[in-house]
């Protein structure tokens, strides 16, 4: 590799005894991508993400076990042994965090079933005065004409129903007529049903079969055994007939009545024509009790019974702590400071972060990793007497001079790449000595950090 001339520092300019000239001087190249003067990368990480740790919530940091799990990597990374103690404590910070957080948890849980079971009360509260209230405030003839509604829908869907189940028997009745005379089908349709979504439906529940052509929710009839009284050179054309009145009579069935599982004792499709009906009616009857009444003074005496529940239940639905699901949100400022007396899980770390000790001892360590891990090829040698050359293609933007055993360090800005002046002097603007050692410098950058906020530029 090409090498400029060589260069001299004049170290008699710079009021160093000549008996001093024969101390240890290294030199190293600052270029744009590499500068020793500056903080690294790695390090204002470990200070950032730790005061980004010590200074949040704990409740409020919902990425906790992850930061303390990169800064676990980034110490590690350090390999120095001064990083032991910081690597410990945040293994116990993270094992408190999750003792802390299943305390959380359990008390969270226990609000939130307070919570519900207020909520619970005042909604039904709620549901039955504005019932009476609708009551009292809808014409009687509005009840009239939507019972006649229903029940003409009833007698549409019930005649529809019919007649697609009458379709359903005769076609396949006809399909068996054909083949053997005086045959006569075994089983009759029946409908089975699980209320989920329907991608997670089972292909058989018991003895039924699922119907793909269904897609709301998991649809099952008993499949094999309308198919048991075919032989299986008919199966196809029975199973075609099937599968075409099938959807349309479970629509119709479910509008009319909705479904009973009598295995779970279950109602499903509540809004069916029928309880739509019979609802209908109920309300009709209670509209007439509470017209015998006084009903103008039971109607402000609801609506006023309606406010002061609503305001009751305001109440509960205000408390900071719930979020808009009316969820218990355990990151709230209101529930954590119902947690205040819970010592937080980063006290270990922080004790040894601030320990003016540990952090003299990890500083000065790290400004000395800085110095014996700089790159060979940004390193040079200078003679006693001063002598260096480094090469033209490094791209030097500043020399450092380690004056090792004065406890001195020399910086010279280089102004002109392509070359070096020959001789650098006390009298040269481009160069400065300092009055501390190069390490202590390093160390003082080091713990002037580790004492700051973070820096918001620099990415964690």
């Amino acid at each position: 590799m090409a090498c400029n001339a060589e260069s001299r520092i004049e170290l008699k300019s710079f009021d160093m005894a000549s008996e001093r000239h024969n101390e240890i001087i290294s030199g190293y190249i600052v270029t744009e991508q590499k500068d020793l003067l500056s903080v690294p990368e790695e390090f204002i990480k470990i200070h950032n993400l730790s005061h980004h740790l010590l200074e949040q919530h704990w409740l409020q940091n919902p990425n906790f076990i992850g930061d303390v799990t990169e800064l676990k990597r980034l110490f590690r990374e350090t390999r120095l042994p001064e990083a032991a103690s910081f690597i410990a404590t945040l293994n116990a910070t993270k094992q408190r965090y999750l003792n802390n957080l299943d305390n959380v948890n359990a008390i969270a849980f226990a609000m939130q079933r307070d919570v519900d079971k207020d909520l619970d009360g005042y909604q039904n509260t709620l549901e039955q005065l504005q019932h009476k209230i609708q009551l009292l405030e809808t014409p009687e003839e509005a009840y009239h004409k939507k019972v006649a509604s229903l029940e003409k829908e009833i007698r549409i869907e019930s005649k529809r129903y019919g007649e697609l189940s009458k379709s359903l028997h005769g076609s396949l009745q006809k399909i068996l007529d054909d083949y053997m005379p005086g045959s006569q089908l075994i089983h009759q349709l029946k409908f089975n049903y699980d209320n989920l979504p329907h991608a997670m439906c089972r292909q058989f529940r018991g003895m039924s079969e699922l119907v793909p052509s269904i897609s709301s929710n998991c649809v099952y009839i008993n499949r094999d055994q309308m198919l048991s009284a075919f032989p299986a050179s008919l199966a196809d054309e029975a199973n075609k007939v099937i599968n075409e009145h099938v959807p349309d009579l479970w629509r119709s069935m479910t509008r009319l009545n909705g479904y009973f599982d009598t295995s779970t004792n279950s109602q499903f499709f509540k809004d069916n024509l029928r309880s739509q009906l019979a609802k209908t009616r109920q309300a009709l009857r209670e509209k007439r009790y509470l017209d015998q009444q006084q009903s103008e003074k039971l109607l402000e005496n609801f609506k006023m019974q309606l406010a002061s529940i609503e305001g009751k239940r305001s109440k509960v639905i205000d408390k900071g702590y719930l979020d808009q699901e009316l969820r218990v949100d355990t990151a709230s400022k209101a529930f954590i400071r119902l947690m205040k007396k819970a010592q937080s899980p980063t006290l270990p770390y922080s004790e040894v972060y601030y320990d003016a000790g540990l952090q003299e001892s990890f500083t000065k360590a790290y400004a000395k990793k800085l110095l014996t891990e700089y790159p060979a090829e940004l390193y040079f040698t200078v003679s006693s007497d001063g002598v260096f050359s480094i090469p033209r293609e490094a791209g030097a933007q500043q020399l450092v001079f380690n004056f090792a055993d004065s406890s001195q360090y020399l910086t010279y800005d280089v102004v002109i790449q392509s070359s070096l002046p020959q001789v650098i002097d006390s009298q040269d603007q481009h160069a400065e000595m300092s009055s501390h050692s190069l390490l202590d410098e390093l160390k003082g950058q080091l713990q002037k950090l580790w004492d700051s906020k973070a820096i918001a530029s620099a990415s964690y």
